[in-house]
């Protein structure tokens, strides 16, 4: 049996005696052999480097039609710090606006002060309603005959405005308004039997006034542009902080005579908190009747129709007139993407082209060096694709990518500043598959690295010490 096996044996070995007399040493076979070595090991290296690394080969696909076509959730985080969050109005529509196609069933509003920084959530709408409802003036309630002496609403301009704010250390309560718009022609009454309500009152304290600013008349207008008021009727206290400087809060609350009296009163009862308390919740449900919120962010996520649409950033709010001419929609895209959230771990195996589209806008501002009063109304174009990325074997990552072009645009004389996000989903799906050299093809190529280099190697030498013979042979036969 081990005569047999012997037989078959393919690698002989040599006798260690006959070994010195069958070979020769050379310089030449000795600067092959280096050679062969170090090509060896850098194609080893390159072999074992390419077997570690796995290479995507990306493919599109026609999608297939869908009788009934799923919705896409759009995650959004969005600063507005020009437009208050008690008008920012989200709507999703057709791509042509003529219905509506979304919801946003998770949408959540937050106040940002003068530094962009969160202040406190928004209230909801509906609540806010019934609010409204809970806090309308009796009917029974008449105005008084004769308006009080202290606390008469003052007609305030650039001429007085800032010393009746200083004789008034309490607080300046001043509504902004045009002579002509309809919603401050009712809220002048409410105003009036305010003033009178808290004349009859007296509350104890430092002196405070309650005025009036006409928007329309020339001599008031800087007031109105210093102060940023592009809604009529809007409705401010005026009061020092700590440093001694001027900080007003903004009313947000019902505008009957009942609703704004309390607020009044809070406020003035609130001075003796210090000159930093600057939020107002009166019946402490959540809802700030007054603070120094001048912005709002915008965040949650919307599900949107699986087709081309628009999502919607309008100013809107009842009993509220804005001037076109002064709304500022500039913005910040904290977050914009589509289809569910990604994780650090998903992203890492998307490739770089994917990895930097599926959240494309995220980071950029508009419109924050915007200066002048002319109106300005953003879009955005985006286009999405759908991608599915194959991580393992048994792990896909679905998910969309997109590309968006931005333009500003003035609107039309009759038409509010707005921003708006077209978007439209591509039939397609980029299929990326992730593919990996298998260990037997590995194990392949290095046995054929090995051996095709020693085979190269030895034909050299061969070759080498053929042309050296012949050499020789020549010199000898020279006379």
């Amino acid at each position: 049996m081990m005569s047999f096996l012997q037989s078959v044996n393919l690698y002989k070995k040599v006798k260690r005696e006959l070994v010195q007399e069958i070979s020769d040493a050379s310089w030449t076979g000795a600067l092959i052999s280096i050679l062969s070595i170090i090509l060896v090991i850098w194609l080893i290296y390159s072999e074992v480097t390419g077997f570690l690394q796995v290479e995507a080969t990306s493919r599109l696909v026609v999608n297939q039609f869908q009788e009934k076509a799923d919705r896409v959730q759009m995650i959004l985080n969005v600063d507005f710090p020009k437009l208050k969050c008690d008008y920012v109005n989200l709507k999703t529509t057709n791509f042509m606006g003529t219905r509506a196609a979304g919801m946003a069933p998770r949408v959540n509003m937050y106040h940002l002060d003068r530094d962009g920084t969160l202040m406190a959530e928004h209230m909801p709408v509906a609540n806010r309603a019934k609010k409204e409802k809970d806090e309308a003036d009796p009917p029974a309630e008449e105005a008084p005959k004769e308006p009080p002496s202290e606390t008469a609403v003052v007609p305030l301009s650039a001429a007085n405005f800032d010393y009746v704010h200083r004789t008034n250390p309490g607080g300046l309560f001043v509504v902004f308004c045009v002579k002509e718009e309809s919603n401050c022609k009712a809220l002048e009454a409410s105003w009036e039997k305010t003033a009178a309500a808290l004349k009859k009152e007296a509350p104890p304290g430092p002196p405070f006034q309650l005025g009036r600013v006409n928007c329309d008349e020339e001599d008031a207008q800087p007031v109105c542009a210093v102060n940023e008021v592009d809604v009529y009727p809007t409705i401010a206290v005026f009061r020092f902080d700590a440093k001694g400087l001027t900080r007003h809060e903004t009313y947000h609350g019902t505008q009957s005579s009942t609703a704004m009296t309390k607020w009044v009163r809070t406020v003035l009862f609130q001075n003796k908190a210090g000159p930093d308390a600057r939020r107002v919740d009166v019946d402490k449900d959540g809802s700030l009747e007054s603070h120094e919120g001048i912005g709002c962010r915008v965040a949650g996520t919307v599900h949107v129709q699986n087709g081309p649409g628009i999502l919607h950033f309008l100013a809107l709010a009842e009993g509220k007139t804005f001037d076109a001419a002064r709304l500022n929609m500039a913005h910040k895209v904290n977050h914009l993407a589509f289809g569910h959230s990604l994780t650090t771990k998903e992203r890492k195996f998307l490739p770089p082209e994917l990895d930097s589209s599926w959240a494309a806008l995220s980071g950029h501002n508009f419109g924050a060096d915007k200066t002048g009063d002319q109106p300005t109304t953003y879009e955005h174009t985006v286009k999405l694709v759908r991608h599915r990325v194959q991580a393992t074997p048994t792990w896909n990552i679905n998910g969309y990518a997109y590309v968006a072009h931005s333009a500003e645009i003035t609107p039309p004389v009759d038409q509010a500043p707005s921003v708006r996000i077209s978007y439209d989903i591509l039939p397609f799906t980029v299929m990326v598959e992730r593919k990996k050299e298998s260990l037997p093809t590995f194990l392949t190529q290095l046995c054929g690295i090995v051996g095709g280099t020693l085979a190269v190697a030895s034909l050299i030498a061969s070759l080498l010490n053929r042309l050296g013979s012949l050499f020789e042979s020549m010199g000898t036969e020279l006379p």
